[in-house]
Order: structure tokens, then C-alpha cells, then sequence
């Protein structure tokens, strides 16, 4: 999957570098990912701490 399709590379053509827009894209893609596995760690992290507190 690419994120812009019209720089990517295909077998017959040239590397294609990507634009500006596409590292933008692609940034906020990866910092939306981060952000989403820093969340369910931490989602899962709460019931793992109160039960360790309750004993």
C-alpha cells in the first residue's frame, strides 16, 4: 500500500522520490499509530495495575 500511488515506483519505471506532501502524510500516519499503541498500552495497562492493587 502506498500512500501516494502516483510517485510510487513500478517495475518498469524509475525510483521515484517521495514529494513533501507525501512525508507530511506519511509522518501524521506514523505519529497517529504511535499515538493509538501508546493508548491501548496504556488502556491495558489499568486493569493490570488495579488488580495488582487490590491484593
Amino acid at each position: 500500500m502506498h500512500l501516494c500511488p502516483q510517485n510510487a515506483a513500478t517495475w518498469r519505471s524509475n525510483l521515484k522520490l517521495p514529494s513533501r506532501a507525501c512525508k507530511f502524510s506519511s509522518s501524521l500516519v506514523m505519529k497517529a499509530h504511535t499515538a493509538f499503541g501508546q493508548a491501548a498500552s496504556t488502556l491495558h495497562a489499568m486493569p493490570i495495575l488495579q488488580v495488582y492493587q487490590a491484593k
